[in-house]
This record gives structure tokens, sequence and C-alpha cells, in this order.
């Protein structure tokens, strides 16, 4: 996303391109549980084609380590975009969510209490099935921010595990073996208080239905009407995840989504916030986070500057970050 290296002709960045081969990534694998010091996956969010991922790449010189995927319940998968993925090295982070392309939602009770040869257990083994025949290591999360107001009409916390609970034991049970289930929540979810409805634990499967944690987080600032929030550094943002994760050390962990509104008064400080978050999660208290992936979106109907390449400083500090050898880490084991 960003570009360090700007790579203003169009030739030169098909020269980029094609020299960015899987074989040819530096990195290690870091699928390991608890990987210590391992370099961390440098990805993308909020990117739906070849194109689009290309053309960021080209900007900040290298390929992507993982790539965020968004599936409806009825989605087609995989397309031809899914394939490419697949074949040329970048780890999809997939994110199902019970819901369909008309908008209707998919009941997490229901889908808890489904029966064997109900309409809505076989949905759940052909994703199963898709999954596995997918053939690639994959992250796999099952509506990810529960918690959120989208979701509101899929159910209650308690439906919500035990839907979890039972997408993961037919996973399992159809021999899913390359994929680990990934739980995202919104960093909110940590911080608010235990009595609040959001709160993270209460959205928890358990530790024997969960591989690893995750979480989405906004440096907001004050680009949206319900926030009018402190401009916060990436590390106080997580605080509470990463004590949520350090209770669990055996889980890895991922930024999921990380992003920063620009300042308007200060051209220069989301890039200072992303350099910042760079050097601040070398520190061995971030060595469980093992993939940040950030997301490259415009959120509808406010000023939110999220986009990498927002600014020129926004987006030579991302590529910064992706020359970073700490973070070429890569995913080559489910």
């Amino acid at each position: 996303m960003g570009a360090k290296t700007k790579i203003a002709a169009a030739v030169l960045a098909a020269g980029v391109l094609a020299a960015l081969q899987p074989a040819m990534l530096p990195g290690s694998d870091v699928s390991r549980a608890g990987a210590a010091a391992a370099p961390k996956v440098w990805g993308i969010g909020g990117i739906k084609d070849k194109t689009a991922v290309q053309g960021l790449e080209a900007k900040v010189g290298r390929q992507f380590g993982a790539v965020r995927v968004f599936l409806l319940w009825n989605a087609t998968f995989p397309t031809s975009y899914h394939t490419w993925l697949a074949t040329t090295g970048r780890t999809p982070l997939i994110s199902l969510r019970a819901q369909r392309g008309d908008g209707s939602l998919v009941s997490w009770q229901a889908i808890a209490d489904a029966a064997p040869g109900s309409t809505l257990h076989t949905q759940v083994t052909t994703w199963a099935d898709k999954i596995k025949a997918y053939g690639v290591p994959v992250r796999f999360t099952f509506n990810h921010e529960p918690e959120a107001k989208d979701s509101a009409g899929n159910g209650t916390a308690a439906a919500y595990i035990a839907a979890w609970q039972k997408v993961i034991t037919i996973f399992r049970a159809r021999g899913v073996t390359n994929a680990k289930f990934l739980w995202i929540m919104t960093a909110n979810a940590f911080r608010v208080g235990s009595g609040d409805r959001r709160f993270a634990i209460k959205w928890y499967p358990g530790d024997g239905y969960v591989d690893e944690l995750g979480t989405d987080v906004y440096n907001d600032y004050t680009c949206r009407a319900t926030s009018d929030s402190p401009w916060y550094p990436l590390t106080t943002e997580i605080e509470r995840f990463r004590q949520f994760g350090a209770a669990r050390p055996t889980k890895p962990m991922w930024l999921a989504e990380w992003a920063s509104t620009e300042d308007p008064q200060n051209s220069n400080r989301k890039a200072q916030w992303i350099t910042e978050a760079r050097e601040a999660l070398k520190a061995p208290a971030y060595d469980q986070i093992i993939g940040v992936l950030y997301f490259h979106k415009f959120r509808p109907g406010t000023p939110c500057t999220w986009y990498v390449d927002s600014t020129p400083a926004s987006l030579s500090a991302f590529s910064a970050m992706g020359a970073d050898p700490v973070y070429s880490g890569r995913i080559t084991s489910g």
C-alpha cells in the first residue's frame, strides 16, 4: 500500500511486479504458535481484486504476505481472484459473514441448532469442503466483529459462541487441516467495561475452538460523527487486546485490520503514526503478534482518510515498514 519506492512509470511497475514471485520473497514461516521474534506477516485489507492488489504492491515495491478476504454466506468461492491469491503465496485471511447477498441475516442460533441433513448444516459442510479443497494455508474467521452493530440482528453472544463452535466442529470433522481458526473482535471490545454487552470475553468461543486471536483497530481521531477521541498511538489502542492474548500465550495474534485517519492540521502526523507503530511492534511484548494487515479503504459517509496513500508521507512510511525485515514473515503451513 504506500510507496517508499515511488514507481511512476507503468513499465517500471510491471518490472517490479514481475519480480514479486513467492519464491523470491524473504522471510520465514510464522505459523507456529508462540513463535517468538519470528518475522511478522505484512498484509493488506479492503482491496477486492487482483488489479488493485498489484497496483498497491507496485507502489510499495513488494508483495503482500497476506490479504484479507470478506465473504457472504452464499458467496462464490473460490473465484479467479481467490485462486490467484492461493497460487501466488498471498495468504488469505477469510472472514465468512452470516449474511446473504440480498442482505438477509443468517441466525447464529439456527446455525448452532442445524441438524445433519438440514439446509443450514449442508451449507456449513459445503463451506468446510470448499476451504479444504482450496488446499493452501488460510486463516478462517466465522463472522468477525460479532459484537458490532452490523451483526446485532444475528443473535446474542451465547448464540454466536454456539454457532462458532458448531462451525469449527463441522470443519474439523470434514478434515479441514489447512485452516487456522482466527477469532476477530474490534479493539473496542477489549476496552469496554465488563458490564457492556460488547465486552470481548462474553463472545469468546473458548480456547479449544480458537487457534489464533485477532482484532480490528482504528485511530479515528475526530473523523466520525460518533467519535471525538484523542489521537492515540497504535499500541495504546491495542493494549487491552495485547493483555488478553498474553493470558493465552500459545495463541498467535493478528492485527487483522489497522489504520489511521489523517490529522487535518498536520499532514505528517499519520506518517509518524505508522512509523511509530512499525517500531513499537518490534518490542518483545508484541512477539505474539504474527501478522499486521493495514485496511486500505474509505469509510462511506465519513471524512476518514484511512487509505495508506492518503498523503505521500503516509505512503512512504508504510513502504518503509514493508521493507523492514521484521515484517517479512510468510505463512507456509496450515
